[in-house]
């Protein structure tokens, strides 16, 4: 489970920006979580993110990097040791963002995004109050393998750009956790062109917390309705399995009209 939604509620306007510790769930899966509380009032959207990724090595000081060229408005953060290119980050993160935006074609979203090494722990939670456009901070893992962080990543740009957009519109259906998770195995393929096994959704997972359940049962009712169309360890256009997986993401609720 790449994160969570912790909650979507409506209610007046907030103010203030910080950051501090979060106390993480009991069971948690081992890539961490990003998990996003979203409040709207006066046109205004306020995001705070609970960000927490497992490991063992403390964080150093990030490089930050505001990416020049992108349709979208994209800060990175790179924590020691960075191994994926602030440019390239920008690429993917940018063309996550603008697949992921045709559900909610009319809305747009900021992002910061924190590049954290595998192995290195993150733990905090920022806040953000910005006018109809929400800016979300995500935590995303970099792994050994490249293309492992590249589905990671998109995966989870697409998936929290569903929901916080279609809060934003004020869509309901933006609640649901198997159409944010297919947004973003749809944005996995219309980026990448793959899929890898790896960045399937995962498990289900015992917790008292209930955002926590819904969000890995979900997971895997994804993971298994979508597991026979693998081959060679990956969905990828142009395959069987790949147009078993664009037909799905066409008749997803909602599904931007070029979805492929």
């Amino acid at each position: 489970m790449h994160r969570i939604l912790a909650a979507l509620l409506l209610s007046g306007f907030l103010g203030g920006c910080a950051t501090a510790p979060i106390a993480p769930p009991e069971a948690i899966a081992s890539n961490g979580m990003n998990a996003l509380s979203l409040f709207r009032g006066a046109g205004f959207v306020h995001v705070v993110t609970d960000l927490y990724l497992p490991g063992t090595a403390a964080p150093g000081l990030p490089e930050t990097y505001a990416c020049p060229d992108a349709a979208t408005r994209i800060r990175i953060a790179a924590y020691p040791p960075a191994t994926l290119p602030a440019t390239d980050a920008c690429a993917l993160i940018d063309a996550a963002a603008r697949h992921a935006q045709q559900w909610y074609p009319e809305r747009r979203a900021a992002y910061t995004a924190l590049l954290v090494p595998h192995g290195t722990r993150l733990n905090l939670r920022t806040r953000s109050l910005r006018f109809r456009v929400p800016h979300l901070t995500l935590a995303m893992r970099v792994y050994e393998s490249r293309a492992r962080t590249e589905a990671n990543l998109v995966d989870l740009v697409a998936h929290e750009t569903f929901h916080a957009l279609g809060f934003a519109a004020g869509d309901r259906g933006a609640v649901d956790e198997r159409t944010a998770y297919y947004a973003g195995l749809c944005t996995q393929l219309a980026v990448l062109g793959r899929i890898p096994e790896a960045a399937l959704p995962g498990a289900p997972l015992a917790s008292d917390n209930t955002d926590v359940v819904e969000s890995a049962d979900a997971a895997y009712r994804v993971r298994r309705e979508i597991y026979g169309w693998l081959q060679d360890g990956e969905i990828r256009a142009g395959t069987p399995g790949g147009e078993h997986m664009q037909a799905r993401c066409r008749d997803l609720p909602g599904a931007p009209a070029t979805a492929e």
